[in-house]
């Protein structure tokens, strides 16, 4: 499947930058119907006879057409000296060269009877006539047969694939025999990352298939019963990509580091935590969690079981440090993701009558809980640190989103432990970067205040999601900015700083995001250095002369 992306629109002056990651390993595929298969019959179709006979009384004059049923078996229509004659067929099947006996019967003015035998690769035949010209025995006359082969057929498959990779569909089998069936066959088989087995029936005509994997295709032995016709091929090779894997392993591995001045860190300990939504109940449970921690070398492997089409997310954790969530909407069975990521630190905020501060002045949570008694936290700019931004660029409601500004926020109480939920008072302060003034819209004019949205992410499911209240923006003395002065907010002119400020009821990442109206497409194929498909490859879309990403696409095999 090759990947879609959609993001802004823009004056095609803006830049675009496209971020590749891909581990080679084989795997899973988007379903593409009408999978076909060319065969070749050596079975001929004979499409006519000609021939002169030279009983005692004359020459005689024989010409025969022939078509053949679904069956297969054949039908001929004949003429002996310009005059119709009944006819009857008997061609062998399942053979290169198969042997003929056509029977000719004439009643106009006396009786007619005729019958020609031979094999197709000959000119000659054995023929006899008892007529009004006499009659005769004739050994080896010749014959002129105009025949089609070989004879090409065409499979033309429509599989679908359950969850547990049992493969279903309908398919039809054409060949060039002169008469093909106008209604579908069923199709059946099983397919994993290794093998294939198929079953196609449609009437008399079938197919059956079992390979294993070697690379982009199934190899392995087809067989095809197409009356008069059959072939057996001992390495036919199916494409992947055309039965899909539906369920299966996925791996997901990765380096974890820290920033530093220098050369990244390693970073051991941390805890990774992978989440794939495998019965498709919208939510993660049981086996659907797996989790596992980065080793001296800061590296981690996941081994997970993936649906097709159904979200996955990967969360890595430290204490001390913001939370790095990756989303995937559809992950193929077999594929390797690589998710390298470097921690951000989070900062010890000021924590004094119900007020958490930073030193730099960029964010701030007011009217905390009593038992709050410690708070780490960090904002991020979108677009130097797009990286660090949980799940996709994507809401519930499968808006795209691009960020103005968004912050982790994590609180402890006396005993150290985690508290999330705030009740209704708090209020979270974040001071937007001046580089992303540009994305601020207002919700709603004439109000007296530029309103903006405001969203949390749901760890849980996985999705960023609107907060019922909105946020507003105020200036450095926390005052309300007025309507008028967004022009000069957009415009990078306004004097001073710029805070988005709104009620929020827990803790988590806190996002101002605004949905995206108009999109673009960005389609594509990636190929290894020997042009290869490329499996498992994760690819996102940055704009570069504007704020705005897309969420991460997996490569499929195709």
């Amino acid at each position: 499947m090759a990947s879609n992306f959609q993001g802004g629109k823009h004056s095609m002056k803006h830049l675009l930058h496209i971020l590749l990651t891909a581990s080679l390993l084989g795997g899973g595929a988007s379903l593409v119907n009408g999978a076909e298969a060319q065969l070749t019959l050596t079975t001929p179709r004979i499409l006519s006879l000609q021939t002169s006979l030279s009983p005692t009384g004359g020459t005689v004059q024989v010409g025969i057409q022939v078509s053949y049923d679904l069956a297969g078996k054949a039908a001929c229509t004949a003429t002996v000296d310009g005059a119709f004659a009944g006819c009857t067929a008997s061609i062998a099947s399942r053979v290169a060269e198969p042997k003929y006996t056509f029977t000719l019967k004439q009643t106009t003015n006396a009786t007619t009877k005729i019958s020609i035998t031979g094999v197709t690769s000959n000119s000659t035949a054995a023929v006899s006539y008892v007529g009004p010209k006499g009659r005769t025995n004739a050994a080896a006359p010749p014959v002129v047969i105009q025949k089609t082969q070989p004879v090409s057929a065409t499979l033309v498959m429509n599989p679908q694939t359950s969850v547990k990779n049992k493969i279903s569909g309908t398919g039809v089998i054409n060949a060039g025999y002169g008469t093909n069936s106008p209604l579908d066959g069923k199709l059946s088989g099983k397919v994993t990352t290794n093998a294939l087995v198929l079953a196609l029936k449609q009437g008399k005509r079938s197919m059956s298939f079992s390979g294993k994997r070697a690379g982009a295709v199934y190899i392995g032995k087809l067989t095809a019963s197409i009356p008069p016709g059959a072939v057996t091929i001992t390495n036919f090779s199916l494409a992947v990509e055309d039965f899909p894997v539906a369920g299966g392993v996925a791996f997901f591995r990765g380096l974890v580091s820290i920033a530093t001045n220098s050369m990244p860190v390693p970073v051991p300990g941390v805890t990774v935590t992978f989440r794939s939504d495998v019965n498709g109940d919208g939510k993660f449970s049981g086996a659907e969690i797996v989790s596992g921690v980065t080793d001296a070398q800061g590296r981690y492997q996941i081994k997970a079981k993936v649906l097709r089409e159904r979200m996955a997310t990967l969360d890595l954790r430290k204490s001390g440090f913001a939370q790095i969530s990756s989303a995937f909407p559809s992950v193929s069975p077999g594929a390797v993701i690589v998710r390298n990521a470097a921690l951000q630190a989070l900062e010890d905020l000021s924590v004094s009558a119900g007020t958490a501060s930073s030193a730099d002045g960029k964010i701030q949570i007011d009217n905390l809980p009593s038992q709050i008694k410690s708070v780490e936290a960090r904002v991020f700019n979108p677009n130097t640190e797009s990286a660090q931004f949980p799940g996709e660029f994507a809401d519930s409601q499968s808006n795209l989103l691009v960020s103005t500004v968004f912050s982790a926020i994590e609180a402890r109480d006396a005993a150290g432990k985690p508290v999330t939920t705030l009740g209704t008072n708090s209020m979270l302060c974040m001071l937007v970067p001046r580089d992303c003034w540009p994305t601020l819209r207002d919700l709603a004019s004439g109000n007296g205040q530029i309103d903006v949205p405001m969203y949390f992410y749901d760890e849980k499911a996985g999705q960023w999601k609107r907060s019922d209240a909105d946020g507003w923006l105020e200036d450095a003395s926390r005052m309300k900015i007025p309507e008028a002065s967004l022009a000069a907010i957009r415009g990078g002119t306004f004097s001073g700083n710029v805070n988005a400020v709104g009620p929020i009821t827990h803790l988590s990442y806190w996002n101002i995001d605004w949905p995206i109206e108009t999109h673009a497409c960005i389609k594509g194929r990636i190929v290894d250095s020997t042009g290869a498909r490329v499996n498992g490859a994760t690819v996102s879309v940055k704009g570069l002369t504007y704020t705005g990403s897309s969420s991460p696409k997996v490569t499929g095999e195709d």
